[in-house]
């Protein structure tokens, strides 16, 4: 039986998590379930990555490298990756990528592989009417969420970032097109915003 060395990707930011070793078994198990699954050289059996902790990794999309011998997954983890309580079997500190971009590239993949009918689709194809109600929506509950306790107010700017990241896709603005236009703005106090290039 082969097994293929399988690093795994935050196809958020980038960070790498994890390697873990696939055979066909658990890449067909992973196209069939949407969740990443691995096979395990101590146990010689199949296993679902998160079957008993819950922080399984969601599959978004696999590369093979140059000499086919190594695969790379993207994937969205639910929590912790590592055993230890870390977010990467890597490295415990925290890694800085262009969260927001891979994030818009993670919403288009949604809209292209999700299910019909799902609620991502049905805010990229359904009337635009409907879109802005549930912009407007998550914005008041940001307000309401900040001025009253704050207890959710991480959970209420998650989902108003996400929305207002499926209006960006349907209009076709990347953030790197705010990222630039932010850079022509002056700030406050007379300065210019950062001017380090802008992302590509």
């Amino acid at each position: 039986m082969q097994l293929i060395p399988t690093i795994i990707q935050n196809a958020n930011t980038g960070q790498v998590l994890m390697l873990g070793y696939t055979n066909d078994e658990a890449i067909e198990k992973t196209r069939e379930t949407g969740l990443v699954h691995f096979y395990s050289r101590s146990r010689n059996c199949l296993w679902l990555k998160g079957e008993t902790s819950g922080n399984t990794l969601e599959f978004v999309s696999s590369r093979i490298d140059c000499d086919s011998d190594t695969l790379l997954y993207l994937a969205i983890p639910a929590g912790p990756t590592c055993h230890t309580g870390n977010i990467s079997c890597f490295d415990a500190t925290e890694v800085s990528f262009d969260f927001f971009t891979n994030f818009a590239r993670y919403i288009n993949q949604k809209s292209t592989h999700a299910r019909p009918g799902s609620y991502t689709v049905k805010l990229l194809e359904g009337s635009k009417s409907y879109l802005m109600r549930k912009l407007v929506e998550e914005s008041a509950e940001v307000s309401e969420a900040f001025i009253e306790s704050q207890a959710n107010l991480v959970d209420e700017v998650a989902d108003l970032m996400y929305h207002l990241t499926v209006l960006m896709q349907r209009a076709d603005i990347s953030y790197t097109d705010v990222y630039a236009t932010l850079q022509t703005r002056t700030t406050g106090d007379g300065g210019k915003t950062d001017p380090r290039p802008v992302p590509r």
